[in-house]
């Protein structure tokens, strides 16, 4: 980082140097290097299966469709007020690539296509900070295995679906590491392509590029403040979005986003963030303290810049309500300070070579935290590691005696107890599996494993012949290939260009339906606007009309208690009136729900109820059971007469049943 005078922040190399670690790739034979390739590729795709268009990624699929065709989607209640689409400019590129290639075949290609971006971008990084040298290797694996995931848990870095996120992660990336080499120019048009694409995500990365390359007194506070002026400038001559500058949420728009979007609000999952962001912050704060080279000053800025914008995001949000900082999101720099720290998390090992007993911890804590996020989700047993390393640390470096062999104890005591902690995890998470899937997560887990050993041997990739490493190759890309597509049946019927049948397009053309849990299959197979669901309420946060038509829509809908409400009342969506009921269980809920909504045509539904006329359509996929909580008592069950559902989907004519 840049003083206040100017002074370069960097050694006379940018590169990290430790000890006498050889440049890993330098001069290597072909073969070893199609190895190494085949093999780091083989734990991405083994690591990131692709799950077909799911998430967010289906907002922005939808967008891409609104462009292709304004007047069928104009009146989603998703679009129907505005949308983030007019603040970015991916949509304009994502829907030429949905128009010729259809909806499955655009986000399967720009899948690839992120994905080969994001991965060379992360190679990029790892080389420039760390050199051609085996501690790049290591960076880019604990990058892949570690936790990727941020905040409340809903996101994380190098997404396996398609989003502007993975391109401005990937620019902001390359960024980074064109600065370190004092491409400045270069580096800032990266950022400004990522800033058109996504421009919340791409704010952390400007900011530590600014902190790297420029000097702090002279340059990087005066262009803050300036900017601040231009924005209540901007504000006060009314041009969105700086308008929001001005704007709070009044308590109704305010009740509705707490409600939806609580992954906005810091307060609501600090302590779940800090499970989430407690390796990377230590690792991150240990190189800043002890690291060298531009290694160090990168930790330095991520810090400044995560902890930075996380206050100002918990304060404008949670505390000020201001529509503004609330929108701008600026708890997403966690994507940064979470990737940079995974990358610099071996490094750290490096760093404690002279405490043994420490930096076995770390490397206990490094572990177990890949096997959670594989496995677990949580890195509940990983972090309790970590602590554990923090008071070896602190035992070996300040204290003597007895209390010395005390803090050693206490902290050997608190991994075995970390141990048991992991191996408890796992049988929970694995016990509710079915065999299928238990298969498929041992062999992802043996596969991983399997390419890490390989990956850190350097005897197999050094002596091995041409023809033993290019079988290996061969053997490993097949193996994660099998693993790749993630897919149900569902997800790839949406991705198929095969019709939707027939019957079920003309029972809804020209109506207004609710399709439960089905906002997907009219989006993207009937080509449809939904009338509401959960996801659609994205948008909540950002337009009061959008937040106050979802909130009377599902104030009645809830009631019908289907898959679209919450069943736990800390889910970013409404919860359901009966949470432990799975659908409507009597004519009268149904019938309530037609007479409350008079725009409504057409509702679909999992369950099937007696004593209202409706029709019935198969899938070509499984349709989940509905109709109770099989872990719930049958006492309940009875008390609410539920039934599961028979696999089908009933589809019941509001219009009809208004006449009944």
């Amino acid at each position: 980082m840049r003083n206040g005078s100017g002074a370069d922040r960097r050694d006379t190399s940018s590169k990290v140097s430790v000890g006498s670690i050889q440049p890993y790739v330098t001069g290597k034979p072909i073969h070893q290097l199609v190895l190494v390739a085949a093999s780091l590729v083989s734990l991405w795709l083994a690591s990131r299966p692709y799950p077909g268009i799911e998430h967010d990624a289906q907002l922005y699929m939808l967008q891409a469709l609104h462009r292709i065709e304004p007047e069928v989607f104009g009146q989603d209640l998703f679009l129907k007020f505005g949308s983030q689409d007019s603040f970015t400019i991916f949509s304009s590129i994502y829907a030429p690539v949905v128009e010729l290639l259809k909806p499955g075949g655009a986000h399967l290609f720009l899948w690839m296509v992120g994905q080969v971006i994001w991965f060379a971008a992360l190679v990029i990084l790892a080389v420039t900070v760390f050199g051609r040298k085996r501690q790049a290797l290591l960076a880019i694996i604990a990058a892949i295995v570690l936790s990727p995931t941020y905040g409340k848990g809903m996101l994380e870095y190098g997404e396996a679906f398609v989003t502007p996120r993975i391109f401005v992660e990937a620019l902001s990336m390359i960024s980074i590491a064109l600065a370190s080499r004092n491409s400045i120019l270069p580096s800032y048009g990266m950022l400004l392509a990522a800033f058109l694409v996504h421009p919340l995500m791409a704010l952390p990365g400007v900011v530590i590029v600014a902190l790297l390359t420029l000097p702090i007194v002279k340059i990087v506070v005066p262009i803050a403040l300036t900017g601040s002026l231009i924005v209540f400038g901007l504000a006060q001559a009314e041009v969105e979005p700086f308008t929001r500058v001005l704007t709070t949420y009044d308590d109704k728009w305010l009740a509705i986003v707490s409600e939806r979007s609580r992954h906005a609000f810091v307060q609501d999952w600090i302590f779940l963030g800090a499970l989430y962001a407690s390796l990377p912050a230590v690792t991150l704060s240990f190189v800043a303290w002890k690291g060298r080279g531009f290694a160090r000053s990168i930790a330095i800025a991520t810090l400044v810049t995560g902890s930075l914008l996380l206050i100002m995001s918990w304060i404008g949000g949670d505390i000020l309500s201001n529509v503004f900082l609330l929108n701008l999101q600026l708890w997403r720099s966690l994507w940064l300070v979470t990737l940079i720290g995974n990358l610099f998390a071996v490094y750290v090992v490096y760093l404690l070579k002279g405490d043994q007993r420490t930096r076995a911890c770390l490397v206990v804590a490094l572990v177990f935290n890949a096997i959670e996020t594989l496995v677990v989700g949580i890195p509940l047993a990983s972090t309790l590691v970590l602590f554990m390393a923090g008071i070896s640390f602190w035992a070996t470096s300040s204290l003597a005696g007895g209390l010395k062999r005390a803090a050693q104890l206490i902290s050997t005591t608190g991994v075995a107890a970390a141990t048991l902690l992991l191996f408890a995890e796992i049988f929970v998470q694995t016990g509710s599996k079915e065999t299928a899937e238990l298969l498929e997560l041992l062999f992802r887990f043996s596969l991983i494993v399997g390419i890490f050993s390989l990956l850190i041997s350097r005897a197999v990739i050094q002596n091995a012949s041409p023809v033993t490493t290019i079988g290996i190759s061969l053997v490993l890309l097949i193996s994660s290939f099998t693993l790749a597509d993630s897919r149900d049946e569902r997800a790839r019927y949406l991705a198929s260009t095969h019709p939707p049948d027939a019957d079920i397009r003309a029972l809804l053309s020209g109506r207004t339906v609710y399709w439960e849990d089905g906002t997907d299959i009219l989006w993207f197979k009937i080509r449809k606007p939904s009338f509401y669901s959960c996801t659609q309420g994205a948008g909540v946060m950002f337009y009061r009309d959008t937040a106050l038509e979802f909130s009377r829509r599902g104030e009645i809908l809830r009631n019908l208690n289907t898959s679209d409400f919450a069943v736990d009342d800390d889910e970013n969506c409404l919860q359901r009136s009966i949470p432990i009921a799975e659908g409507p269980t009597s004519p009268d809920q149904i019938k309530a729900a037609c007479s409350a909504l008079s725009e409504l045509d057409v509702m679909v539904l999992h369950a099937s109820v007696p004593g209202v006329p409706h029709q019935s359509w198969r899938p070509p996929f499984s349709v989940p059971p509905s109709g109770f909580v099989v872990d719930e008592p049958a006492s309940l069950r009875n008390r609410f007469n539920m039934h599961e559902s028979d696999g089908l989907y009933h589809i019941y004519d509001c219009r009809g049943i208004r006449n009944l």
